[in-house]
């Protein structure tokens, strides 16, 4: 008995030993505490610090757009408004404009060209035909801070030279004057935008987006003096003497309102 107990004892003794053997054999790999097999370290080369970038001023404008143009205005003296009417109405006509100077993460500045044509039509007491029109051409520059990736902000100041031509009967050419004028505004607005669909597969493909602008503001030009005159007849080989009709100055100042929804590229 003492011999099976002793031979008992001296293989548990063994076994203790194997297990002991195994376990110590096993890579810590195995181990659930084991230590991780990191890669060889490699050398983290440092990035070069990005300076600030200037203003980029660039003959190839940033973004460009073409847009159709609705302007109207509030006529103020009363002067004024014996010719045009207290309010004008609203005109059509085309603009373009670009982006050529970035002056911030933000900031825009572009100029546009606007050309635009109004005419009121009226009929005085005695039934007879009134009529008012105008055609002026501007350059405005404009100060854009994009407050989302879709709206911004902008001021505008433009300057503009056009022909107004006043005319009294029943047929446009009866009695009529035709005055230039130059013209200042000066006017603060909203521009919206969609995003840009690409037309191609690639980052630098050609893409198109919806621009939509409102803008408030008031303009002031020279006057204008209007003495109507009667055009000589077809066919009238002795003009009958015909003496002019002063029908007074209008001051040229007024707030407008100008819409344009156009497309950018």
């Amino acid at each position: 008995m003492t011999m099976l107990r002793a031979s008992t004892i001296l293989l548990g003794g063994l076994f203790a030993l194997l297990f002991l053997g195994t376990a110590h054999a096993q890579p810590p790999l195995y181990w659930p505490a084991g230590p991780a097999h990191d890669p060889a370290p490699t050398l983290a080369v440092p990035a070069a610090p990005r300076e600030p970038e200037p203003p980029v001023l660039s003959w190839r404008p940033l973004r460009m757009s073409v847009s159709l143009e609705s302007q109207t205005q509030w006529m103020l003296p009363d002067t004024t408004r014996a010719l045009w009417g207290q309010k004008v109405q609203a005109g059509g006509g085309l603009s373009a404009q670009y982006e050529a100077m970035r002056l911030g993460p933000a900031q825009t500045l572009g100029v546009d060209l606007a050309l635009v044509s109004q005419k009121t039509t009226r009929w005085t007491g005695t039934n007879v035909r009134q009529d008012t029109s105008d055609s002026r051409l501007a350059l405005g520059a404009s100060l854009a801070h994009s407050l989302w990736s879709w709206c911004a902000p902008y001021g505008r100041v433009a300057v503009g030279v056009g022909a107004t031509k006043f005319s009294l009967g029943n047929q446009y050419a009866d009695l009529s004057d035709t005055r230039w004028f130059v013209e200042g505004t000066l006017g603060a607005g909203i521009a919206l935008r969609t995003p840009s669909l690409r037309l191609g597969k690639t980052a630098d493909s050609f893409a198109l987006t919806g621009i939509l602008r409102v803008e408030g503001g008031y303009l002031v030009g020279n006057s204008q003096s209007f003495a109507l005159k009667s055009a000589s007849l077809a066919g009238e080989e002795t003009p009958i003497p015909r003496s002019n009709v002063d029908v007074g100055t209008a001051s040229h100042r007024a707030p407008y309102l100008r819409v344009s929804l156009g497309l950018g590229f």
